[in-house]
């Protein structure tokens, strides 16, 4: 069994995998369908496990225990206030945003408000039964 971080890191695996001739590879939601699989197939399971380890009956395979240690990459520079703008005004009353969080929403338009004494230009959009500000 091999066990990956994430749903993409699995997918990433078994495109490596494949390309080094190991084809018997079934993505496994849960240990139940890994204990089910036939005996020749192997199971990618989303599991964040450090390091894999080996048992008389079964071998886990992390994913460091291939690649190394997980990268750390650098956090993304913060956007500049002058862009925000340029982007917010490429969007009209109306229009449909998708947030990470609260998902499909309504831009109903820029809304200024005022927070800890000083006004700060938001984004005002509806989601459902709500309504929502998200500042810059």
């Amino acid at each position: 069994m091999f066990a990956l971080w994430s749903d993409g890191a699995r997918d990433r695996m078994s495109h490596v995998l494949a390309d080094h001739k190991i084809l018997n590879l079934t993505a496994v939601d849960d240990w139940p369908a890994m204990l089910a699989l036939p005996k020749p197939q192997v199971g990618l399971a989303v599991l964040g496990l450090e390091q894999g380890f080996a048992t008389d009956s079964l071998a886990v395979i992390g994913e460091q225990d291939i690649l190394g240690d997980r990268l750390v990459r650098p956090r993304k520079a913060a956007k500049r206030a002058e862009n925000f703008i340029a982007e917010v005004s490429s969007l009209a009353a109306g229009d449909l945003v998708v947030h990470v969080d609260h998902g499909v929403g309504r831009f109903i338009g820029l809304k200024t408000i005022e927070a800890a004494g000083a006004p700060h230009d938001c984004l005002e959009i509806h989601y459902a039964a709500t309504t929502s500000c998200f500042c810059r």
